[in-house]
């Protein structure tokens, strides 16, 4: 008997380290083709490995001799409706007509201005050495920055002093696949877990949302993030800085660009016209904060002429895209939702690519 369990222990090894040296070449397989592989995994594999892979997820596969590097959060990898829907023309850069220029996207959702750029600092070596992804192809490149005032400000507060563990970050790369069984098996454990633990209060306490409607008659589904109305005085400075020295620290690490861009993206409460007080989103735990609509207007243009003094002395160009957005939803038109009210809806990105395209143009022509 004694020999049976032996030699079963002995086959569970066996078999144990077949597979793990199996799924090991499989691993790193995967790593080096991921630029093809990318595309066709379910979403919740992706949400399972490195956020670097999110870069191949919006590359379009063009040629790579001329690269935009483009920086920012959410909004640059173009979630929304369109993204929840699968349409292959989702956010602003795919809605562009061929400018020559290959995206390669470092902007992650729920980052700030210093993540993205550690995005780009820790991912591009990453992807440049060790898959098929061939940036010796790229000749001339060009840089924008994707800037929401919606939580960019928020998250740089959150983010700053804060340090990341680079050793983590490359194993998490290097073994996506062991990641996502790590990953996946917690997340089993923990719907168990929860499922036993799990008690319904027979009360609970109702809330009655007030929800901001526009003065164009445009009823908004959520509580809008604002142009960081939230904040300080003191803290709106502290945050502001932070964004200048990212976009100074950024040109020193791509100082042949040929040219830099902040693409300038309102915030929901920002995107449309407000009279009286507001209800928005809160960042300290609370279920709203009490605004105006004219506060909501001031900060947003404190936020923009920081931003455009900053920029003006390190060369960058600013788009900003408030007016045209504005210039619809003044006229009933919903820029975001009907599921997604926290970012721009195929109307919303579609006005945003159209005045992108008209800053590229303007910008080239030394305007």
């Amino acid at each position: 008997m004694s020999w049976i369990k032996k030699g079963f222990v002995r086959d569970i090894l066996i078999i144990g380290l077949i597979s793990t040296l199996l799924l090991t070449i499989v691993n790193f397989v995967f790593v080096y083709y991921s630029p093809l592989f990318i595309k066709v995994l379910p979403s919740n594999v992706l949400r399972s490995m490195s956020p670097c892979y999110r870069t191949l997820l919006h590359y379009d596969k063009k040629p790579l001799e001329r690269v935009n590097y483009v920086f920012g959060d959410s909004f640059s990898e173009g979630f929304g409706d369109e993204f929840l829907d699968g349409d292959d023309q989702y956010g602003i850069f795919n809605k562009l007509e061929d400018t020559g220029s290959s995206e390669l996207i470092f902007g992650r959702s729920g980052y700030g201005n210093i993540g993205t750029l550690f995005e780009f600092d820790q991912c591009y070596p990453l992807l440049s050495t060790y898959t098929s992804l061939n940036t010796s192809e790229i000749v001339n490149y060009h840089v924008t920055f994707v800037f929401y005032e919606g939580n960019d400000l928020n998250n740089n507060l959150m983010e700053k002093g804060r340090e990341a563990n680079e050793i983590i970050y490359k194993a998490q790369f290097f073994f996506p696949l062991y990641e996502f069984v790590y990953k996946e098996s917690r997340r089993y454990i923990g719907d168990i877990y929860r499922k036993i633990i799990n008690t319904e209060s027979s009360s609970f306490a109702t809330i009655t949302k007030s929800l901001p409607v526009s003065s164009s008659g445009i009823k908004l589904q959520v509580y809008p993030q604002s142009a960081a109305t939230e904040l300080t005085t003191t803290e709106l400075e502290d945050s502001l800085t932070i964004a200048s020295s990212i976009l100074e620290e950024i040109n020193s690490r791509l100082q042949e660009s040929e040219n830099f861009m902040v693409l300038y993206l309102p915030a929901v409460a920002s995107s449309y016209s407000f009279d009286g007080e507001i209800q928005v989103q809160s960042y300290s735990g609370s279920a709203f904060f009490k605004t105006t609509g004219e506060f909501n207007l001031q900060r947003h243009q404190v936020i923009l002429d920081t931003l455009r003094q900053a920029t003006n002395k390190i060369g960058w160009y600013i788009c900003d895209t408030t007016s045209d957005i504005l210039a619809h939803t003044d006229r009933g038109i919903a820029v975001h939702g009907p599921r997604d009210w926290r970012h721009f809806n195929k109307i919303g990105y579609g006005i945003v690519a159209n005045s992108y395209e008209e800053c590229l143009r303007k910008m080239q022509e030394g305007s």
